[in-house]
């Protein structure tokens, strides 16, 4: 796996230290996977697989093609920067393909929901001299944090009809 790592930095042009601070670990770590002292972690192959685009199996076992391929849908990218398995992608697509009031309906059933489940825990948890929550305002809070993520990943991630690569 030591080559193979090293071609990888060499072939994305970086030096251990740039190729380190991509993958935000030590340098030092680098040079031990390169030179075999160390073995990368799991956790350090998957990150080097998703930063460089790289098939973890060629990684692992030097097997197949080096790169994996690219995504060809906006939704396939998405689901690899963030990670979303199959589900998640569906509930994504459906949601953005709902219009614009269907979404606030879809949004505003989502937070009345948690709304409840917030009462529920509290009258469970909390001894009933102490349930004086302003559950009103916890759940604008909420609604405000949700809003903020949605536009955060709105402008992060999506661009006109483009996804942005991060680091881009």
């Amino acid at each position: 796996m030591k080559d193979r790592i090293k071609k990888i930095r060499r072939e994305s042009d970086l030096t251990q230290q740039e190729f380190a601070d991509r993958l935000k670990i030590g340098r030092n770590n680098i040079a031990g996977y390169e030179t075999g002292k160390r073995s990368p972690s799991d956790a350090v192959i998957s990150l080097i697989c998703r930063e460089f685009n790289v098939n973890e199996s060629w990684l692992r076992t030097g097997e197949g093609e080096v790169f994996a391929p690219a995504p060809n849908t906006e939704m396939e990218m998405l689901a690899k920067k963030y990670h979303l398995n199959d589900d998640m992608c569906l509930l994504v697509e459906r949601i953005v393909s709902l219009k614009p009031e269907l979404q606030t309906a879809v949004l505003d059933f989502i937070m009345d929901t948690a709304t409840i489940l917030m009462n529920r825990r509290t009258a469970a948890s909390v001894a009933p001299a102490q349930q004086e929550i302003d559950i009103d305002a916890a759940v604008a809070e909420y609604r405000h944090q949700l809003e903020l993520e949605a536009r955060q990943a709105a402008g992060s991630a999506v661009s006109g009809d483009t996804v942005t690569k991060k680091g881009a």
